[in-house]
């Protein structure tokens, strides 16, 4: 469920790191309702369950078409030799470009419940049953619908936290025109930044809902949570790197919060994690009008780690891109930026030049240099003792 390229490198003779580039597959819900299938199978929350979900309209489980996609489900291990994960993300959102910053520094990831509610009433003929006589599902869905954004609008409006909800998805049975619906399947997107409020927020609306459905002569066959993932918060030691790197690089910069899911919610459950924005033009995403400039994940890329942190023993710094736009960039320099950058600008910026062969240019001079040192070194103390 995920690809990855993993890139070694050597030439730091005593601190050895291993990046890996990995592209998540299906990020964003798929069509069993399952979102982050590829860092739920990297951090062992992908389990039996999920895998076994059927697809609404087909039967087919997720276990099912991942394999036929040529995966291997029965293969998925947890991995446990992860020393740091990066993420560079647009921000889906209008903050960055409203005020002309050229990064944002993400300090957490709101949690995300996926809802499913399934409402039975009675099909009938729309031209022969009175309105006092109906059972419809589909305007007890409705109304269940508005309850739910009313009541996250009074949330909100309270100060109680951030807290959005929206309903994504209506499956109305038998969805004809001339008739009364027996059945609808409602799939609500549920956000908050603070555990507490979320699940005071499903007790509110469930209590509501059920008193719309007894008002309207409906029962609620399912009430479930496709899915449930907790807030997270990035690490404040990566967080720290990055403001640190920001000024150093002179790139205008602020911490906010993500009202996004993104793969490092479950990277962070195995690995400390943070994320990077850029703008997005107009804040759009997930539509043909989605936009962010070249210059912004170029001067994101310059906003790189420094200082003491390092990855040893093998242990691997995974550095995650979800967008169409920057999977380009990242492969053509994630490393350079990484390795290189505030050691020799000019060789990283011959490494992106010049693409593999700069790679392999700088890799075999700096193993020169400090194998030339190492010797100078060693003479020196050679003579003094």
């Amino acid at each position: 469920a995920l690809q990855h390229k993993a890139y070694s490198d050597s030439w730091l003779l005593f601190c050895p790191i291993r990046l890996e580039i990995i592209d998540y597959l299906a990020e964003e819900p798929s069509e069993w309702g399952i979102s982050c299938i590829g860092s739920r199978g990297i951090s062992g929350f992908l389990d039996a369950t999920l895998l076994a979900t059927p697809h609404p309209q087909t039967g087919e489980t997720l276990a099912s078409a991942i394999a036929r996609m040529g995966g291997k489900p029965q293969a998925l291990e947890k991995r446990d030799d992860i020393a740091a994960a990066f993420e560079l993300h647009i921000e889906q959102g209008q903050v960055l470009e409203a005020g002309g910053i050229a990064v944002g520094i993400v300090s957490g990831i709101v949690g995300i419940i996926r809802l499913e509610v399934v409402l039975h009433g009675q099909a009938n003929h729309a031209g022969t049953t009175p309105m006092p006589l109906r059972h419809d599902a589909l305007t007890a869905a409705a109304e269940i619908i508005l309850a739910a954004e009313t009541l996250a609008q009074e949330m909100a409006a309270r100060g109680a936290g951030y807290v959005v909800a929206t309903c994504g998805q209506i499956f109305a049975t038998p969805n004809a025109s001339n008739v009364i619906a027996g059945e609808t399947r409602l799939v609500f997107d549920i956000r908050s930044d603070q555990r507490a409020l979320m699940l005071h927020y499903l007790e509110q609306l469930q209590t509501q809902a059920e008193g719309i459905a007894a008002r309207r002569g409906v029962t609620i066959a399912r009430w479930a949570r496709l899915t449930d993932t907790a807030p997270v918060l990035a690490d404040t030691a990566l967080m720290a790197h990055l403001q640190a790197a920001a000024e150093a690089v002179g790139a205008s910069q602020m911490t906010l919060p993500s009202g996004a899911g993104h793969d490092s919610a479950f990277l962070a459950q195995i690995a400390p994690m943070v994320m990077l924005f850029v703008p997005s033009k107009d804040g759009k995403s997930h539509c043909p009008e989605e936009w962010t400039d070249a210059d912004a994940p170029n001067q994101s890329w310059s906003v790189d780690f420094k200082g003491d942190f390092a990855m040893r023993g093998g242990r691997c710094f995974p550095l995650t891109v979800s967008d169409n736009y920057s999977r380009k960039l990242l492969c053509c320099h994630g490393l350079a930026s990484t390795a290189y950058a505030g050691v020799w600008p000019q060789f990283e910026r011959l490494f992106i030049q010049r693409g593999a062969w700069g790679q392999a240019f700088i890799h075999s001079l700096l193993n020169v240099v400090v194998s030339v040192f190492a010797l100078w070194l060693g003479i020196t103390l050679a003579r003094l003792f």
